[in-house]
């Protein structure tokens, strides 16, 4: 097991430009998209000096600069810089505007805000300056001198069983991940962390409070310990996605699930008319206003979601309360206008507490329909490929030939494969109880064992699903725009063999059309397989291990308190370190 020493080295801190290949999230541009107030706003230089964005600091040449985002160029720590000029008049800064900057070493910088404030204050700008931020930067003074980590988390929502058994005990789990680990790392259940679970509160009530707590990181950073430089440090959370399946990606997204709009990042499905009207266009992009005050209607509620596609759980909460209190009001005071119920209702929802919508549509940085990426395990693995496994078993068993196959599959040369070995009895007695691994084992194998014995559709289909799976498996991306034109040729020749076998499943069968969405995802996260949700799937196993050794007065408290001491013991065993509230002591 590696220590904590070593997991901080493999960490990341700042996007990469320029990368040689596109491995991980920081390769792509997802860091990127956020704004860079939202980056880690610190570099330290010389292993003391501390530089911040939004500062003025002093290059090696003599020039002034101030940095506004630090990256990294090549394994160098770089800084996108604005020149600040000398004028009779005082220092100008032209504008605090990203796209004028320019790439700097940061190893040139000689100077930080407070060097400068010691030699050269009172920083007096021009008039002509514009949009010159307040100095220090507010973290610099809320930190008191400790270095500054932002943590990008992936928060993994979910429904869960609590039973080992096939009997259903529902449970609505979140975990997290640490978005700034290498993807080869977070593919392991050691670096997958439990945040909450409860059998009663739905996903986006048990998010509002936890990303209140993340919010309160720009606040309160988290005061932790830097194993690598053994010091302390303050941490700030981001969320960065939300890795999911596909309907609980909708849920997120406030989408409605089994719709006419089908999909939540694109205008798909639902009357053509509609959609191209500029009032179906505009309420496919807006949900702030989807609280319906002035009848107090259930139906017109129901007809918004038929016509734009948008359900979100929280605003429907409030919706029947509304209603129902609309309905006591017109009982107990029938002397008022609609006007002033409709008033009443809306000042009684405002004083209200909690969430009166999605929380996560609030969060800074994060577009929960962007940021639901295509899970290749729930998408490829139990979509298409388990499409294309129906038909295939369903047309040998008719055929009789299921004989030949079992023997085939059984005999696979499974060099070069992850599987030990091919239960193909197994794969096939059970089939509508397989697993990914089962499903991934089949698009690799298939194409090679049903050859004549399926018609010509279907061997063209199982052929590009085998192709297809190949490409969604690379774990780098040495030309992204090469990869995508692949991937969208391997993408639209499944669909067109999907069309070939059984044209309704392109229209009914959502998963096929997320696919076409990978294009975006590996441009914004990189390689599709960092986004798979095994690993939260494996967790699972663990979850209902806790689950079943409570004493069922409660489950969600019980499950909690072991995943606590699981933690403690992992940061033992990784030669973490424990806060004494003892001067001097850790």
């Amino acid at each position: 097991m590696p220590s904590y020493k070593a997991f901080k080295a493999m960490q990341k801190e700042y996007p990469e430009v320029d990368p040689s290949a596109i491995k991980d999230v920081w390769h792509a541009r997802r860091w990127h998209d956020f704004d860079y107030r939202l980056l880690n706003a610190m570099w330290t230089g010389d292993g003391i000096k501390h530089y911040y964005v939004d500062e003025i600091a002093k290059l090696i040449d003599g020039r002034l600069v101030m940095p506004l985002k630090w990256v990294t160029m090549k394994g160098k720590v770089h800084a996108e810089c604005l020149a600040i000029t000398r004028l009779p008049s005082g220092l100008y800064l032209k504008s605090a505007n990203i796209s004028r900057a320019e790439g700097v070493p940061a190893s040139s910088f000689v100077g930080n805000y407070l060097d400068l404030q010691l030699r050269e204050a009172p920083f007096l700008f021009s008039d002509d300056s514009r949009d010159v931020p307040t100095m220090p930067h507010p973290t610099r003074t809320l930190v008191g001198g400790d270095e500054v980590q932002v943590i990008f988390l992936s928060l993994w929502v979910d429904d869960v069983s609590g039973n080992v058994s096939k009997q259903y005990n529902k449970h609505i789990n979140v975990y997290a991940t640490n978005g700034n680990l290498p993807g080869r790392m977070l593919s392991q259940e050691y670096h997958v962390h439990f945040v909450s679970t409860s059998q009663h509160a739905k996903a986006a009530e048990q998010l509002s409070e936890i990303l209140r707590i993340i919010q309160d990181t720009n606040a309160n950073p988290i005061i932790s310990y830097n194993a690598a430089k053994c010091r302390p440090c303050r941490i700030i959370l981001r969320v960065m996605d939300l890795p999911c399946d596909n309907p609980q990606g909708d849920e997120l997204a406030s989408h409605i699930h089994g719709g006419n709009d089908k999909c939540r990042r694109g205008q798909v499905g639902g009357n053509i008319e509609q959609r191209e009207s500029a009032s179906g266009y505009h309420a496919l992009h807006e949900v702030s206003d989807g609280l319906v005050f002035s009848t107090g209607n259930k139906k017109r509620v129901e007809e918004r979601h038929t016509s734009t596609g948008i359900k979100d759980s929280v605003a429907d909460l409030w919706h029947d309360r509304v209603i129902k209190r609309r309905s006591e009001m017109q009982t107990t005071e029938p002397a008022l206008t609609r006007e002033q119920v409709s008033l009443a209702l809306r000042q009684w929802l405002e004083a209200q507490p909690g969430d009166k919508m999605n929380p996560l549509l609030s969060v800074p940085g994060l577009d929960p329909a962007q940021d639901t990426a295509v899970e290749i395990l729930h998408t490829f693995l139990l979509g298409a490929v388990e499409y294309a496994w129906h038909w295939l078993h369903q047309h040998l068993s008719s055929n009789h030939t299921e004989t030949i196959f079992v023997s085939r599959l059984a005999s696979s040369d499974t060099d070069g494969l992850s599987s030990a070995g091919v239960l193909a009895k197994y794969i096939w007695q059970y089939k509508d109880n397989l697993i990914g691994k089962h499903f991934k084992l089949l698009s690799q194998t298939m194409a090679v064992q049903v050859h004549d014995l399926v018609p010509p559709p279907l061997f063209s289909l199982i052929k590009t699903i085998g192709a297809l799976g190949t490409a969604l498996w690379f774990p780098e991306i040495t030309d992204m725009a090469q990869y995508q034109r692949d991937l969208a040729v391997l993408i639209g020749n499944m669909l067109d063999a999907f069309a070939d076998v059984n044209p309704s499943y392109i229209l009914v069968k959502v998963k096929l059309h997320c696919l076409t969405h990978l294009l975006e995802d590996v441009e914004r996260f990189g390689p599709a397989i960092r986004k798979s949700t095994e690993v939260f799937e494996k967790y699972n196993s663990l979850f209902r291990h806790c689950v079943i050794l409570s004493n069922r007065q409660a489950d969600s408290r019980d499950a909690a308190d072991r995943f606590v001491l699981m933690d403690v013991t992992a940061n033992a065993a990784s030669g973490g370190w424990f806060a004494d509230e003892e001067p001097g002591r850790g």
